[in-house]
Parts: structure tokens; C-alpha cells; sequence
């Protein structure tokens, strides 16, 4: 288990941000699911967990902000595309309703990272993150967040953007002090789609841009540069190297969140001429409804966990604090690795079997959370 050491971060940061400053100078109601799922895909090999585990005594830790991080180095996809201007900010995290009748969403293919989960009643809620808030393009629909989101978020001292949430989250938030841009309690930071609201339902019509998001972040009183404790969500390889992860081959993989005939299957499918992988959902591809194009990324962790239930309605959470055994695909290939995460403002932890710190290719990066009990459903080619 990793210890938390959360406190004792400040010195390395503090020279981050002093380097950099150096340099530069409302509301709706929740509706239940309305979806049904397309078959998933057959794949042809099913996948067990390895019980190998690296050694009791290992407690791997989050990587520090370095002092000398490039100040166009993209902190979530290590690419070297982030307006220096906006470096040491907050990143945005933005809650996306994930039922097939809120289909397509917009704007989600823009995002540097991704995490999906199931929130209840079997189907699955996402969380996209910017890390520059000023490349938010026009996104749809903004949904209510849950707990395992909001300790995700905070994990990487990102602004989380949802549109209320269940009240066992309110009252979550609450009690440990977290502020987030609620926009069902802040009307200057969204608008409802009238056209999306009569096809689809007033409550999957909320979109925000760059524009409001930025101009709400100061306008709610939030922060909106980096907590002293930030530390690097990923350890990434300069963006002109490339190394596929260490297993077996892997292009095409299917990961089913449940059983329940709400849930969907992701899939992930390997191009070797772009290094990404293209998610797909429902018995297709995963489209941004604003371009067109599926979503595209060059990671994909998967992470195994028990997902207990919180009340008697469904709402469920994901226990992030024991860590566990999980997936790395990369390269069109699959490697085994465990994951960590200590408390709430700590970020999740990536090892491989052997103890060591996972190191990933630099690009996007998508992060399914799922029941254990899974495990020997996820399937792969």
C-alpha cells in the first residue's frame, strides 16, 4: 500500500513554479438509464490476472514535479504541445453522460486523458481531462459526478467541472472540504441545447467551452494554478521515443464493465500506422459527434478493484485505496502491472510486477476502472 506523502511534496514543486514565473512573466433533474446494449465483439482469447505480485515490502510513490520540466511539456500526455503561457495551471476534468441515448458526445475527442467507471444501474459515466483549460472546445452533455470521480480528480489537483451529483457525493464533498465547478449551482458557466434537450432530454442538452469554463474557474472563487504538492500523473518517454509495452501481442482488446444489459463494452483496436488505439463502445466506434472521428489514443490502462455498492438506489463506488492488478496496452502490445493510490489528493500509481515505475509512451491515455469480478470476461487478440 502506498503510504501518503502528500505533505512533505512542496519543496520540488515550489521550484516549478518559481522557474515558470521566471519565464512568463441552473438545474435539471437526473434521468434513469435509457439504453440497451449492441452484442460485443467476439474476440478470440480470454484473459486471467497473473497472481505473480511484486514484493510485500514494495511501496511505489507518485513521480515529483521535476524543476526543469520543459514549459511546453503537456503534463497528461507528455507531448511537448502545451502553451507555455498556460503551464503550472489546473487541469480540467469534465463529467460526460455515457448512456446511448445521450450519444454522441461532443467534443470528447479533444481531451488529453480519459477515466471510466460504472456510477450505477450498470452503465458507465466518463471523465475527460484538459490540461489546458483554453483548448476546451464546445463539449456536451456535462453530467453529475460520484465519489470514485471526485478522488480521481483531485488526484491529479484538476478543476472538476459536473452538473450536480448523487447526494451521497454532495454530502462526500462536503465533509472533506472539496471544491468543485458545479454548474447546476453556477448558470454563467453553461447553456442547455434546446435542439439536444427536445431529441434527447433536458438533462443530457448542458454544454460549456473554453470561454465559460475559464472565466467560471476565477468567477466561483476556485483555484486555478497548481497546488504546491502537484505531482506528474505519468512517467513518459521523450515524445520521439517509442517502446511498446513488455507482454504479449495485443491489437484488438474488449474490456465488459459488467453484466448488467446497461453496461457497455469498451473496446480498444490497435492501428500500427498511428500507434493509437481507437475506442469503441455499443458495437461501434466511439465518436466525437463534432468531428466525426472516433476517440484515439496511444495508452490504455486497465485497472481491476472492487466496486461495492453505496446505497440501496444502486450507486456504487470503486475502492481506490488498496490498489491492485491491472493492464498496460501499448504498441499493440500487453503488459501486467499493479496500481496504487493513498488518499484523496494522492494521484493513482503505476508499477510494473517487478516494483519498478511504468513508463509510458507520450500521447493520450485512457483509464478503465472495473470490478475484479470481471477480470476473466476481459478478452483480447
Amino acid at each position: 500500500m502506498m503510504t501518503d506523502v502528500t505533505k512533505t511534496r512542496k519543496t520540488v514543486f515550489q521550484g516549478f513554479v518559481l522557474m515558470l514565473a521566471l519565464l512568463f512573466a441552473t438545474g435539471c433533474g437526473k434521468a434513469a438509464p435509457q439504453e440497451t446494449t449492441g452484442e460485443s465483439r467476439a474476440q478470440s482469447t480470454t484473459l486471467t490476472v497473473s497472481t505473480t505480485t511484486a514484493s510485500t515490502t514494495r511501496q511505489p510513490t507518485a513521480t515529483p514535479m521535476p524543476t526543469r520540466v520543459p514549459v511546453n511539456m503537456n503534463p497528461l500526455t507528455g507531448q511537448y504541445s502545451m502553451d507555455p503561457e498556460n503551464a503550472g495551471k489546473r487541469p480540467v476534468a469534465i463529467m460526460f453522460s455515457n448512456i446511448q441515448v445521450a450519444l454522441p458526445q461532443l467534443g470528447i475527442g479533444s481531451a488529453d486523458l480519459y477515466y471510466e467507471m460504472v456510477v450505477e444501474s450498470g452503465y458507465t459515466r466518463l471523465m475527460a481531462l484538459f490540461a489546458d483549460a483554453n483548448t476546451i472546445p464546445e463539449v456536451l452533455s456535462i453530467r453529475s459526478t460520484r465519489d470514485s470521480f471526485v478522488d480521481v480528480a483531485m488526484g491529479h489537483d484538476a478543476v472538476l467541472v459536473h452538473f450536480g451529483a448523487s447526494v451521497l457525493c454532495w454530502d462526500y464533498m462536503a465533509r472533506e472540504g472539496i471544491q468543485t465547478l458545479d454548474l447546476q449551482f453556477y448558470a454563467a458557466g453553461c447553456w442547455r441545447d434546446p435542439q439536444v434537450a427536445a431529441e434527447r432530454g433536458a438533462e443530457h442538452s448542458v454544454k460549456t467551452n473554453a470561454e465559460l469554463v475559464t472565466a467560471a474557474i476565477p468567477g466561483k472563487g476556485l483555484r486555478g494554478t497548481l497546488s504546491e504538492d502537484a505531482q506528474l500523473p505519468f512517467t513518459f518517454r521523450h515524445p520521439e521515443s517509442f517502446v511498446p509495452a513488455d507482454g504479449a501481442d495485443c491489437e484488438s482488446f474488449s474490456v465488459p464493465f459488467t453484466a448488467w444489459s446497461t453496461s457497455p463494452t469498451a473496446g480498444f483496436d490497435y492501428d500500427d500506422t498511428t500507434r493509437t488505439y481507437a475506442k469503441s463502445q455499443y458495437g461501434g466506434l466511439h465518436i466525437d459527434g463534432t468531428t466525426g472521428e472516433p476517440i484515439r489514443v496511444t495508452n490504455v490502462l486497465v485497472l481491476f478493484t472492487t466496486i461495492y455498492p453505496l446505497d440501496p438506489y444502486g450507486h456504487v463506488a470503486a475502492r481506490l485505496t488498496e490498489g491492485g492488478e491491472g493492464y498496460y496496452l501499448s504498441g499493440g502490445k500487453l503488459q501486467e502491472i499493479r496500481w496504487d493510490k493513498g488518499g484523496i489528493y494522492d494521484p493513482l500509481v503505476y508499477t510494473t510486477l517487478d516494483g519498478e515505475t511504468l513508463t509510458l509512451n507520450a500521447g493520450k491515455t485512457y483509464v478503465c476502472i472495473l470490478t475484479s469480478e470481471m477480470q476473466g470476461n476481459v478478452q483480447y487478440k
